[in-house]
């Protein structure tokens, strides 16, 4: 009696590893420039800006001036108008306002030097 033997599974098993499997091409970039674009001028990087911190001196000494001068105009006004009368202070405030308003214009554009 001959029996037909069927064809055991181990032919009809596909072996995924037993093909080679062709490796992708490699896309070869091409290397990057370093250094300036082409084309651009040779111009030296600009230094950082240096914060400048605020001298609270110079401006609180400012002020202190103002203030003074403020209060000895004032002072004049009152002493000559009690002295002289009306037309007398208002001559010498006329005159001692532009002198004061002069220095201490002078004295701030010298602060903001300096800053």
């Amino acid at each position: 009696m001959s029996m037909h033997r069927q064809p055991s599974l181990s032919t009809l098993y596909y072996d995924p590893e037993g093909e080679p499997v062709l490796e992708p091409e490699s896309i070869s970039q091409p290397p990057s420039k370093r250094g300036r674009p082409t084309g651009s001028k040779n111009t030296p990087k600009e230094p950082p800006k240096q914060k400048r911190d605020v001298n609270w001196f110079n401006i609180w000494r400012a002020v202190f001036w103002a203030v003074t001068a403020s209060v000895s105009l004032v002072a004049l006004y009152k002493g000559i108008y009690g002295w002289l009368g009306t037309s007398a202070a208002y001559g010498v405030l006329a005159a001692s306002l532009p002198i004061v308003a002069f220095l201490l214009d002078r004295d701030w554009k010298k602060m903001r030097s300096s800053l």
